[in-house]
């Protein structure tokens, strides 16, 4: 059982936000494995598998464990100590190891010791949640590091609207959808601050209860938009040769980029 669902601030630290969200992410998905799995598929067929794979901001696990379960040695980091203790569990579940800790970014890479080639994942919401001068610095040691073979990453295209967002507090996207366990209406919103600045919400409700406009749970943190000609312009900066897949190509539901040292 999850437990109660609990009232939050609408504005949390990125930590806090994870922290409070990890207990509840499957439910973010009508089928969270099925899910994982299908990006286990995708993102196996762009690794090598003689190549370790580190994944920088893993959540609980959503690429982490379904690599694992591919074969892969993998190391999981997150800013969130609630995150890597669910994926810690998803690990044991599914019966494959996973080096999973603690990790802030903010302080750059994290002790890779070891002799493998390694594969970097910056997946998903990962990039949004950094600055850009946490970002360029993260960036630059991944390029400058020895064992660096590639960095897989990928674009929410649905930042971009930020930009033309012309007020602050405009809701520049929402998208509602039934999620898992016992009924879950799951609801995203995201509204602009000014600049590359905006908030992302996340409502989570049972939808068999009558309708309220209270959630059951509602978090709220910022995060940074960055479409696809910033990101490929952060990636070259350090020396990163950028090559982007789309959705069509890969089956993954956003634009996916590899970059690799030059």
């Amino acid at each position: 059982m999850l437990g109660s669902f609990t009232a939050m601030s609408p504005e949390l630290d990125i930590a806090s936000f994870y922290d409070a969200l990890a207990p509840w992410y499957a439910t973010l998905f009508a089928d969270f494995t099925g899910e994982a799995d299908r990006q286990g598929d995708v993102l196996r067929a762009l690794i090598d598998t003689s190549h370790e794979v580190v994944d920088l901001a893993a959540g609980v696990g959503t690429q982490a464990v379904p690599l694992a379960k591919r074969g892969f040695a993998v190391r999981a980091f997150d800013l969130s100590v609630r995150a890597i203790a669910e994926l810690r569990a998803r690990a044991a579940a599914e019966s494959v190891t996973v080096e999973a800790r603690q990790h802030d970014l903010e302080e750059g890479l994290p002790d890779l010791v070891g002799q493998a080639h390694l594969a970097f994942l910056l997946v998903g919401n990962s990039a949004a949640f950094l600055s850009d001068t946490v970002l360029k610095g993260l960036l630059r040691r991944i390029a400058e590091y020895p064992r660096t073979s590639v960095l897989i990453g990928s674009c929410r295209e649905y930042d971009m609207a930020v930009f033309a967002a012309a007020d602050r507090g405009t809701c520049v996207f929402e998208d509602s959808q039934s999620g898992s366990g016992i009924g879950h209406l799951v609801t995203h919103r995201w509204y602009a601050r000014g600049g590359d600045e905006y908030d992302v919400e996340v409502e989570i409700r049972s939808s068999v209860k009558a309708s309220s406009t209270a959630g059951d749970v509602r978090l709220r943190t910022s995060a940074h938009a960055r479409d696809r000609d910033r990101m490929t312009a952060l990636l070259e900066t350090p020396g990163l040769s950028v090559r982007w897949l789309e959705p069509a190509d890969t089956g993954f539901y956003q634009p996916i980029y590899l970059a690799s040292p030059k």
